[in-house]
């Protein structure tokens, strides 16, 4: 059977978040796989005409902030059935298609928040609770890198994610889209591929074992990145500077 055709996608709009799409599509070129972006229309005169993407595409976003990302599914090219979304702040730095593999396999893939408890993720418990998803330290994923396919279980996954940010209280801005995609997976039972932090190191503070292959983070990824001296102490790094060891 044929791979499915891969694609790498951002979603940004607002200069600085183009420009920092811009700066992550190029540490992307290493994949050659195909970069798309999803921006408004109002946002495109922040391309340089260097861009590196192979398709723009222009949305009139109906959601706010965060939430905005859940609109992504519905506009994907029907010739791409197997994806990559990255938030704009984000450095591929290895090769990252054990990401890919394992969502062809599974459906999606993605790692671990650094604030991995689902109810204690700024308060969310309560909304948790209404949602039918009782306080138990529920794994929350980061959705600033997900590797996701159109298999019928995981696109179910992305529409259950767009319809719960769709009906956010008005005061979640703090909360942003992530943990409805964690609640999505529970009302579904869906079961995702666990990726190591390596596929999404958000440089605050939490260990670091072997290489990083994603930097996840506005402090760009300093050139010590992946020295790696031995198999402990583990590194840490903290808005882009390598703590020292045993700190």
């Amino acid at each position: 059977m044929a791979r499915a055709k891969r694609a790498i996608v951002y979603v940004a709009w607002g200069e600085p978040h183009v420009r920092e799409a811009v700066t992550s599509a190029r540490t992307a070129g290493l994949m050659k796989t195909d970069r798309l972006l999803i921006t408004n229309a109002a946002s495109r005169r922040f391309l340089p005409q260097d861009a590196p993407f192979e398709r723009v595409i222009e949305h009139a976003f109906q959601l706010p902030g965060q939430l905005a990302k859940s609109e992504m599914f519905a506009l994907l090219p029907p010739e791409y059935g197997s994806f990559l979304f990255l938030d704009s702040d984000t450095y591929i730095l290895l090769d990252v298609s054990l990401g890919f593999e394992k969502a062809e396999i599974y459906g999606i893939a993605a790692a671990q928040s650094a604030a991995y408890s689902l109810e204690h993720f700024w308060g969310f418990a309560s909304q948790a609770a209404a949602l039918g998803v009782p306080p138990r330290d529920i794994l929350q994923y980061n959705t600033g890198v997900i590797f996701f396919t159109r298999a019928p279980r995981a696109w179910a996954v992305m529409r259950k994610w767009h319809n719960l940010c769709t009906r956010a209280p008005c005061d979640a801005t703090a909360w942003g889209d992530q943990p409805y995609f964690a609640v999505a997976m529970e009302q579904l039972g869906f079961n995702p591929y666990t990726l190591s932090t390596a596929y999404n190191y958000r440089s605050f503070g939490e260990l670091a074992n072997g290489q990083i292959r994603i930097w996840h983070s506005r402090a760009p990824p300093p050139d010590d990145v992946n020295v790696i001296t031995g198999p402990w102490p583990f590194r840490r790094f903290l808005e882009g500077r390598r703590l020292p060891e045993g700190s």
